[in-house]
């Protein structure tokens, strides 16, 4: 940006820079500073005087008295203030040796030792250290003083506003690195990129605007999640133009003494203004600018200090204080909460909404900040930001930074798909590490993480239920062909069959047909003890959601909080505003463009009316049991790698498993797969296969061993059961009758489903 002709604001900047040190030489914070310095080492140095330093080696009071006796000390002087004796004494081979003996500070002690060496004819004097005597008055003294300069010196920033060294603003300053960032370094916003780039073209060039008489807003407001760039593209303006740039928090406006948020203010757009062309950057404006309260104790304390900066704001943004050339431009994840006063026309007059970027845009923000990281040549971006559902700018920076950390640790010199793939999982990992914990965090519903996404291909043995859900793959794939014929779309769909059948395989299978985000949650997750908590998750669910979109939601046994409600005042209070929260969401009041609801239940009977009334949970999808086809499907899939062997039937094993669920046909073939390991075995046979069946619904054979008589009843009992089933209409064919107790089943007769 440096060839641009826009430069006449350089000087000012120059001579900014020269004299910034001598105002911050004149500030009252500089100089309470160098009195504080002084009084610090004047103290310090008064505590070490205070201490005796006393000369010689160090000799007890009653060796002192016998070396006295014996006329052996030579010389001594006695140190009031100390409470030290200090002098000579001859040793036994004549040698003179300096000495040191403390006594106890006392009027008769110090009498008794004039005594002891007058009686022995010493000779002695007695040093009254007048300097000593004096010091413990400053010790308490110099305390005194540096904490009335520290209490003035805070009085006096309190009146000014100012800061410790006379930043009055708390704002910092962009430097020249970040000056060089511009709309290029942005990617996956081009709507926010198209409506900056005139702020930029302002900046560069005003006359031509004013010549037209066009003006330009004084404030644009940027909106959206955090880690979605609006900082980056705040600067990006900053840059394209090369107009000064002023970055704050919120927060810092916010004060515990009233005044100080407000002289920030001023003393910010003071400066904006000296250095203009020049952009305020605002982040976190909802600190400061939220709603104002009306009435009795809505603007005490820290509120009357935000409401008074709020004004100044306002002040500074009005006609009233023109800041010509300088443009506010402020940040929120939570535009709902502003004041209305700040978004009226002549302050922010736009707000661009800065979202969560969608899979496009993820491969252009992963290109961006590849740039420079020698990837390796299997390295696929695409893979990875069809991946990174819901992730933002900031997090995908992460995900490149921690590829790389990842390829350094292992001593690669290039990225493999590897470390993306792992830097990826570290990230969405992320959130849901944190939310675990805090013991009551309102962010609920876990986004899809898995490595490989699971499709139609992955599901079986559901009959018909796949042709419905393929027209929900169809709408969130492409809702505008449903739009344009004016179609309206179910809005929510109910599972409805019994445990293990797949409902839950089902709607991830959409979820991955339609590459949609999919968040999963137990409806016990909405019950609180707290009243209101559960209607707060579920609201802040279905807001994840439409920042996800195209996103399915899918609640898992929804009849823990859409069972009927009943009439008691305070029985179920709780789960029933939880339940009147979900039938808003689903209600046309708010707008969930790609957001589908998927619930799923083993009990549709008890659901309330209202839950699966029209234009709610719109459609009913019966998933039932497996029939004998739809076994040999599901066995065929959870075969994946585990090797057969030549006997493994799996069309004999699909007959002797009626009954069995998706789950438990699973659970069959990874108990088979257990039992093949554990014998050591290479393949699994049928009679592992069996036996895993029986595993699987009887349980693990008992230890008891059964009388002659016992096992003679046991078979006849279950041969009973052979015969009438095979003497019934439509009856099936006896696969094999087992008297060995499994579980809490003395027997077994086994039958084959030859429908």
């Amino acid at each position: 940006m440096s060839d641009k002709p826009n430069k006449p604001r350089r000087p000012s900047k120059r001579r900014a820079k020269m004299a910034s040190p001598r105002r911050r030489l004149n500030t009252p914070g500089f100089w309470a500073s160098i009195v504080i310095i002084i009084l610090v080492i004047g103290y310090a140095q008064v505590i070490f005087a205070i201490q005796p330093h006393p000369s010689g080696e160090k000799v007890d009071f009653s060796s002192f008295t016998t070396l006295a006796d014996k006329g052996d000390i030579k010389s001594a002087r006695i140190l009031d203030q100390d409470s030290y004796i200090e002098g000579t004494y001859q040793r036994g081979d004549g040698a003179s040796r300096a000495f040191n003996t403390p006594y106890l500070r006392s009027e008769s002690s110090r009498g008794a030792l004039v005594e002891l060496l007058s009686s022995n004819q010493i000779p002695f004097e007695i040093d009254q250290q007048q300097v000593k005597a004096i010091l413990p008055n400053l010790s308490i003294l110099l305390p005194s003083l540096l904490l009335i300069v520290v209490l003035v010196y805070f009085i006096m920033a309190f009146r000014m506003g100012s800061g410790i060294f006379g930043s009055r603003s708390g704002a910092k300053k962009a430097s020249d690195d970040d000056m060089r960032l511009t709309f290029d370094d942005v990617a996956a916003q081009p709507q926010a990129v198209t409506e900056l780039r005139e702020l930029a073209q302002f900046l560069a060039e005003p006359e031509r605007f004013a010549k037209l008489g066009a003006r330009i807003p004084k404030g644009v407001l940027l909106y959206g999640p955090p880690g979605c760039g609006k900082t980056l593209l705040a600067r990006a303006v900053a840059g394209e133009s090369g107009a000064s740039f002023y970055s704050i928090s919120g927060s810092d406006f916010v004060e515990m003494y009233v005044g100080i948020g407000a002289a920030r203010v001023r003393e910010l757009f003071r400066a904006a203004r000296e250095n203009a062309p020049s952009i305020v950057f605002i982040d976190e404006i909802d600190a400061v600018a939220r709603k104002r309260k009306s009435g009795p104790g809505g603007s005490e304390g820290s509120g009357e200090e935000q409401n008074q900066a709020l004004n100044q704001l306002l002040t500074e943004m009005d006609g009233f204080a023109p800041v010509e050339g300088t443009i506010v431009i402020a940040a929120t994840n939570r535009p709902d909460d502003l004041d209305a006063a700040l978004l009226r026309p002549g302050r922010f007059d736009r707000a661009i909404s800065v979202d969560r970027p969608d899979e496009e845009g993820r491969g252009e923000i992963l290109a961006l900040h590849a740039r420079g990281k020698p990837l390796a040549a299997d390295a696929d971006l695409a893979a990875i930001a069809r991946r990174a559902f819901g992730l933002t700018g900031a997090d995908l920076e992460s995900v490149m930074n921690e590829a790389a950390l990842l390829a350094a640790r292992d001593a690669r010199i290039d990225i493999s798909q590897f470390e993306l793939e792992g830097a990826v999982t570290r990230i969405l990992e992320a959130p849901e590490r944190q939310r675990r914990l805090t013991m009551r965090d309102r962010t609920i519903g876990q986004q899809t993480l898995d490595a490989e996404r699971v499709t139609f291909d992955d599901v079986a043995g559901v009959g018909q239920a796949l042709d419905e859900l393929t027209e929900i793959r169809d709408f969130l794939i492409d809702p505008t062909r449903f739009n344009e014929i004016g179609a309206r779309f179910p809005r929510g769909f109910m599972l409805v069959g019994p445990p293990g059948c797949g409902k839950t395989l089902l709607a991830k299978a959409v979820a991955g047909e339609a590459n949609a985000a999919f968040l999963s949650v137990a409806a016990t997750e909405f019950t609180e003890v707290f009243v209101g908590e559960g209607s707060g998750r579920v609201r802040d669910l279905f807001g994840r959601a439409r920042a996800l979109a195209p996103s399915i939601v899918f609640i898992d046994e929804i009849d823990a909080i859409g069972a009927r409600r009943e009439n008691s005042p305070d029985g179920h209070r709780e789960r029933e505003q939880t339940l009147n929260q979900i039938l808003i969401e689903l209600d046309g009041f708010r707008g969930r463009d790609g957001v589908i609801v998927m619930a799923a239940t083993n009990r549709p009977e008890i659901l309330d009316a209202a839950l699966v009334r029209a234009g709610r949970f719109d459609r009913e999808i019966t998933i039932s049991l497996p029939d004998r086809q739809g076994r040999r499907d599901i066995l065929q899939v959870h075969v994946g790698s585990k090797r057969l062997g030549p006997d493994a039937d799996l069309d004999a094993l699909a007959g002797i498993t009626r009954g069995l669920s998706g789950a438990d046909l699973a659970n069959v073939m990874n108990e088979a797969a257990l039992l093949t390991a554990r014998r050591g075995d290479a393949i699994v046979t049928m009679a592992a296969l069996e036996e895993a069946v029986e595993r699987a619904t009887m349980g693990i054979s008992r230890t008891h061993v059964l009388t002659d008589d016992e096992r003679q009843i046991v078979a006849v009992h279950e041969a009973g059961h052979a015969v009438v089933a095979k003497g019934v209409p439509e009856g099936s064919l006896p696969h094999m009758i087992s008297i060995i107790p499994s579980g809490r089943s003395l027997g077994r007769a086994w039958l084959i489903d030859t429908h």
